[in-house]
């Protein structure tokens, strides 16, 4: 009997010190170390919407939003505008340690399969899509565009893009190393 009385009282000793380990971890608010990952864009959600895949892409403010720096974020084919809106001041603001890819048909496992040339990739301004591609910048139609569409961060890379139809300075790279990005 003393010998269950132990056991008892060894498994419920346990049980407190899990349970005051468990509320101890959470007031330190200790979190696992991040993985860095590949988040996927399209111009216009697809499936679930949660940057997990290409079925499941995001918009490209939604992946820059959860991105944390080792992450790689590929954008597919197309026209991405940093706001559905027109908040001239809304930017796609890269972050620290961050890589942003573009030149994907959308369909590839591996960054090299990307064909930027082939799979043009635009980051644009023109919010309202009113410029014709032929647009000066002291074109009235640009009055409505974004000062700027990319922002850059230390340690970024913007790489496999077309950036247009800003009004102001088209990228500020702070410490942003890009790559194949074309201003126009």
């Amino acid at each position: 009997m003393s010998f269950k009385i132990s056991i008892t009282r060894v498994f419920s000793f346990l049980f407190i010190l899990v349970f005051m380990l468990a509320l101890t971890f959470s007031a330190l608010d200790v979190t696992p170390a991040h993985a860095a990952g590949v988040r996927y864009a399209k111009p216009v959600a697809s499936g679930t919407g949660d940057c997990s895949s290409w079925t499941n892409a995001c918009t490209l403010q939604t992946a820059l939003t959860g991105a944390l720096s080792g992450d790689e974020i590929w954008a597919a084919v197309g026209t991405y505008k940093p706001t559905p809106g027109t908040d001239r001041t809304v930017t796609f603001q890269l972050k620290n340690g961050v890589a942003l890819y573009g030149g994907f048909a959308g369909t590839e496992t591996a960054r090299d399969q990307r064909n930027p040339t082939l799979n043009v990739t635009i980051l644009s301004g023109d919010l309202n899509g009113n410029d014709n591609s032929n647009v000066k910048y002291d074109e009235p139609t640009r009055a409505d565009n974004s000062y700027e569409v990319v922002t850059g961060a230390d340690g970024a890379t913007l790489d496999g893009f077309t950036i247009t139809q800003a009004t102001g300075q088209t990228l500020m790279a702070v410490g942003c190393t890009t790559g194949t990005a074309v201003q126009r």
